[in-house]
């Protein structure tokens, strides 16, 4: 089984509320919405769309080089 990581993040009441609100609306979990968020910074950094939000992206991180 691949290691998996948790981490803590602190939202104000407006951001937690948003965040609701799309979960509801999408249908996805808090936690869901959380690993998009990070895929998307992540794609956005090394500049690619390899990153999904799914139970294991280790592998596809490997050897990547963030855009300059």
């Amino acid at each position: 089984m691949a290691t998996k990581f948790r981490i803590t993040i602190n939202l104000d009441i407006d951001e937690y509320e948003a965040l609701q609100r799309i979960s509801e609306n999408t249908e996805r979990s808090l936690a869901w919405l959380g690993r998009r968020a990070i895929c998307d910074y992540i794609n956005l950094q090394y500049g690619d769309n390899s990153c999904q939000p799914t139970k294991s992206n280790h592998t596809l991180l490997a050897g990547r080089q963030i855009k300059s």
